[in-house]
């Protein structure tokens, strides 16, 4: 805990995948039990700082028999190791703030279960609660234009694709930090969920507005047809 703390320890959230974003609960990636272990198949995206974390919140598949928001599970799991590649996203900034991230054979403890084994969706809602909260306390106020760094982190994977773009801020204004902050400017719509994702939050959960219709919330994972996942109604 000190670790995380004091920010020995970096983290990102495993989470999204190309297959659910929006619909967070149809994520496919697999988690099997081989004795005191899971081993890990899968693929995430959009992942925050993935590149320079220590750890990833991992949400992954433990019973596919179960409907989509039962039979998740999560896991604290080591980034630094065999099984688990890293991939940059280039965004229109020319940074590459976001990853893809391939799980192949990885493994993690079942003592680094968070929470309860199935129970891996309350502790998404709990994340993105905390995350919503801090993103709608810091709106208006701007983004600070940063560098990674950190003892321990593996920022240097980015400093060479990342020449380009650091000698055209050099010669902008602000050493374009006034061009960067413009080319980002869209991407707050989507933090936490997208607009759409937001609105259903506050009105079936502040207002009491009735839940937004989902055909596959009580079919059980396995049954669900391959491509659908991630394209049937539904809100974080």
């Amino acid at each position: 805990m000190r670790a995380i703390l004091t920010g020995e320890h970096a983290w990102c959230q495993l989470f999204s995948e190309p297959g659910a974003g929006s619909d967070l609960a149809s994520l496919a990636t697999r988690a099997e039990r081989d004795g005191e272990e899971y081993v890990l198949d899968g693929q995430k995206v959009w992942t925050s700082g993935a590149q320079v974390a220590d750890y990833g919140l991992l949400l992954a598949r433990t019973n596919a028999e179960a409907p989509k928001h039962r039979g998740i599970t999560c896991f604290a799991l080591r980034m630094d190791q065999p099984g688990v590649e890293v991939r940059p996203l280039r965004q229109m900034t020319g940074d590459a703030m976001f990853n893809e991230v391939f799980l192949t054979g990885a493994r993690v403890s079942a003592a680094d279960i968070i929470g309860e084994p199935g129970a891996g969706w309350g502790v998404a809602l709990t994340t993105l609660a905390h995350e919503r909260t801090g993103l709608g306390a810091r709106a208006g106020t701007g983004f600070a234009v940063t560098a990674p760094g950190g003892s321990r982190f593996r920022a240097e994977r980015e400093v060479p694709a990342g020449e380009y773009v650091a000698a055209v801020r050099r010669r902008g204004p602000l050493g374009g930090a006034v061009a960067g902050q413009a080319l980002a400017a869209p991407a707050p719509a989507i933090y936490g969920g997208s607009d759409q994702i937001q609105r259903n939050v506050i009105g079936e959960r502040v207002l009491g507005l009735p839940r937004e219709p989902d055909v596959s919330r009580d079919v059980p994972f396995r049954e669900l047809k391959k491509g659908i996942q991630g394209q049937e109604a539904g809100s974080l």
